[in-house]
């Protein structure tokens, strides 16, 4: 019998993208208030610069974790199988080799338990833990949205707010 099977999005749940594009950029990661981060900085045209560095090798694996991440995977493997359900950057040609070493770095986590996709729907998952409004919109079971700035304006999912607040709804849906 298949054990409960959490899909668990890195970029804005586990580890700080906006925070790096922000100290690309010089500007505030607070004000990220959309998903188009440049556009919420009013910054629309620096993405065609910003691209080149996401691009680059070594910008992937050189992304910081987000406090109190570590132990949140911890406790949620403790409670259900974790598929890592992630979203290359486009034309990225070091992305995904770079997410899966940090995943086994950062977690332990093997490749095999990492999944590279933009649909994420299409995860064999009982619930998906993501911050992009349209990935939770899309997926047909449970979902919860980790609460960022840039999604606060949707209300889609289960929102919740911190990584205790995940797994204690984790452990309800399951």
């Amino acid at each position: 019998m298949r054990q409960f099977t959490v899909g668990l999005d890195c970029d804005g749940v586990l580890y700080d993208f906006v925070g790096a594009v922000a100290k690309w950029s010089g500007f505030n990661e607070k004000d990220a208030t959309d998903f188009d981060i440049f556009k919420a900085w009013g910054a629309r045209g620096l993405w065609t610069a910003f691209d080149k560095r996401a691009q680059s090798q070594g910008f992937c694996a050189s992304l910081e974790l987000y406090k109190g991440a570590k132990w949140f995977v911890h406790c949620l493997r403790n409670i259900a199988d974790v598929l890592i359900v992630t979203s290359p950057y486009r034309d990225a040609p070091y992305w995904a080799y770079e997410r899966e070493k940090a995943i086994k770095r950062d977690f332990g986590i093997e490749r095999e338990m990492v999944m590279s996709a933009r649909s994420k729907q299409y995860a064999n998952v009982d619930v998906l833990i993501d911050d992009k409004p349209a990935n939770i919109e899309s997926f047909p079971g449970a979902a919860i949205i980790f609460d960022q700035p840039w999604n606060r304006d949707c209300d889609v999912g289960i929102r919740c707010y911190t990584y205790e607040d995940v797994i204690r709804t984790v452990r309800e849906i399951s």
